[in-house]
């Protein structure tokens, strides 16, 4: 089983499809990813394998992330935008500092929701990548109303859906690829993005 060197923390949407994203085989009330650099062109990245990937995506672009498989289109690491209390995110912490016990020991037991695969992380000098709880609620509270979904596509009609809309914004990232961003926890948004890209698209 391959060992990896994951972290917990924090990465700009943009670039989350720079990583792979393993999540701990134990099952929580708020799963949180630990990313793994994968060296690999986002735009290169392919429809996931493993069945039980569709149950990983958020609830609000299930849908969108569904049809845009139907018809041949990647998508990459997402999120609809959330708003976890602070009871949870303390919650999330002391799992993480759980987690940072065993990676320094026995090594903690990750798996690839994309292709299930199972990875190791494990590491004696692993540290979190906060210094105290308050640093991390600092940096959620930043980071978890934003909501994104990147998707790959060479059909040049994507570019039709380019632009804003009420609560999001479909944006061109590179050559092949493009993404969907919402601000707040607007689940309307992702309602009305998706008919943007249904009309480009079909």
């Amino acid at each position: 089983m391959r060992i990896v060197d994951a972290s917990p923390g924090f990465v700009p949407h943009e670039k989350w499809d720079r990583f792979a994203w393993l999540l701990p085989h134990e099952p929580r009330q708020e799963p949180w990813y630990y990313a793994v650099p994968t060296g690999t062109p986002s735009d290169l990245r392919k429809i996931p394998s493993h069945p039980g990937f569709m149950r990983t995506v958020d609830r609000a672009i299930l849908p969108l992330v569904a049809w845009l498989h139907s018809v041949g289109v990647p998508t990459g690491p997402s999120c609809s935008g959330h708003d976890i209390s602070k009871r949870a995110f303390s919650d999330i912490y002391a799992s993480l500092e759980r987690d940072a016990e065993e990676i320094r020991t026995i090594g903690a037991l990750l798996r690839d929701p994309e292709d299930g695969k199972d990875y190791v992380a494990m590491d004696e000098d692993y540290q979190l990548p906060w210094s105290s709880l308050e640093e991390f609620l600092s940096q959620a509270g930043e980071h978890q109303p934003v909501g994104w979904l990147p998707f790959y596509t060479t059909d040049p009609r994507a570019r039709l859906a380019l632009g804003r809309g009420e609560g999001f914004e479909i944006k061109q990232t590179g050559d092949d690829a493009y993404g969907v961003r919402t601000d707040g926890t607007n689940l309307q948004a992702w309602v009305k993005a998706a008919a943007v890209l249904s009309r480009a698209l079909s």
